[in-house]
C-alpha cells in the first residue's frame, strides 16, 4: 500500500492475503464440456465499516488485477430498483424482444422532469468521492480545488432483452471487452452479465493496459477465448466499482496506491436469459468546475 495507509502488520497481513478469485468446476475446454463458467467475487467493502478499515480493503483491491471492488450499505440500495420500473414503464419495454437489439441505453433525465436522474447522479458522485478521499485523504479533493475540476459522471439505465438458449455463441456476447475510458465506475446490476478475465487467460496488466474502446485490442487480449472469461458475481443489490482510463490521468495517479492497469471488462450471459437484465453504469469522469 501507499505511504497514505498506516495499519499494524499482522492486521494487513490478514486483509493482503485475502483471495479474490474463487472458481467453479471450469474444464479446460469449458463450452465442449458444458462446465460451469469460473467466476470471481471481488472484495465486498461495507460502507458502515471504519475508515481505516475500508482504506485497507479497497487499496487492496485496486492493487490487483483486475482492480475492482463490491461496495454495500451505501446509503441508497432501494433507488435502482424504484427506478426501473419508472422506467419500464415511461419506455413500454415489455414490448422490447431480443430482436430488437441486445443491449439499449436509456436516459433518465425524462423521468419526473429529470429530478430522478439527478438525485441519483448526486448520490453516485458523492460516493464516489468519499472512495477517493478514503484512499488518498482530503488532497485528493484539494488537487481538484486547485485544478478547478471536480467530480462528475454520465449515468443511464442500460436494458438487455431476455432471450432464449437456442442463440448463438455470438450473440451472447451482448458488449466486447474493453476498459473504460473515464475516472471510475459504478455499476449496479440486478443479474450477472459482468464478465473479467480468468486469471489462467493469456494476458497481463500490460496488455490490457493497451486496450480501447469498443471491442478487443492486440496482444494478449487478442488471443483471449471464452473460456478464459468469468463471471463477476457480487451480493445483491451491490454497486461494483472499477477502474478506468482517467484514473491514470488524474491526481489520483500520484496519490494513490498503485493500480497496475484499468479494469478490462465485458458483457456476456451464456445460455438460457429468461429475464430482461437492467444495469446502471456510473461513468465517473473528473470536469472542469
Amino acid at each position: 500500500l501507499s505511504h497514505h495507509v498506516r495499519v499494524k502488520g499482522a492486521f494487513f497481513a490478514a486483509i493482503a492475503s485475502c483471495v479474490l478469485f474463487r472458481k467453479e468446476n471450469q474444464p479446460s475446454n469449458m463450452a465442449a464440456a458444458g462446465g460451469s463458467r469460473a467466476t470471481i467475487e471481488p472484495v465486498v467493502v461495507d460502507m458502515s465499516r471504519d475508515a481505516a478499515e475500508l482504506r485497507i480493503l479497497i487499496c487492496a483491491a485496486i492493487q490487483k488485477a483486475p482492480p475492482m471492488f463490491a461496495v454495500t450499505n451505501y446509503g441508497f440500495e432501494d433507488k435502482f430498483v424504484k427506478v426501473i420500473g419508472d422506467m419500464r414503464r415511461h419506455y413500454s419495454l415489455e414490448q422490447h424482444t431480443h430482436g430488437d437489439a441486445r443491449c439499449v441505453s436509456l436516459a433518465l433525465t425524462e423521468l419526473e422532469g429529470g429530478k430522478i436522474e439527478s438525485e441519483l447522479h448526486d448520490d453516485l458522485r458523492k460516493l464516489t468521492m468519499r472512495i477517493c478521499d478514503l484512499v488518498m485523504g482530503q488532497e485528493f479533493s484539494q488537487k481538484l480545488d486547485l485544478q478547478q475540476q471536480q467530480m462528475g459522471g454520465a449515468l443511464s439505465l442500460r436494458f438487455y432483452p431476455k432471450r432464449s438458449a437456442e442463440s448463438s455463441e455470438e450473440s451472447s456476447n451482448l458488449l466486447g471487452a474493453h476498459v473504460d475510458g473515464n475516472f471510475m465506475t459504478m455499476l449496479w446490476s440486478d443479474a450477472r452479465g459482468l464478465q473479467v478475465p480468468d486469471p489462467s487467460a493469456p494476458i497481463d496488466h500490460n496488455d490490457v493496459a493497451g486496450v480501447g474502446i469498443p471491442t478487443v485490442g492486440t496482444g494478449g487480449v487478442s488471443e483471449m477465448l471464452d473460456q478464459h472469461w468469468a463471471d463477476v458475481v457480487v451480493p445483491p443489490g451491490s454497486l461494483l466499482v472499477t477502474i478506468g482510463q482517467g484514473w491514470f490521468q488524474s491526481p489520483a495517479a500520484l496519490l494513490g496506491p498503485q493500480v497496475p492497469c484499468p479494469t478490462l471488462h465485458r458483457v456476456s450471459i451464456d445460455g438460457d436469459m429468461p429475464n430482461d437484465r437492467h444495469s446502471f453504469p456510473f461513468l465517473a469522469r473528473i470536469e472542469s468546475s
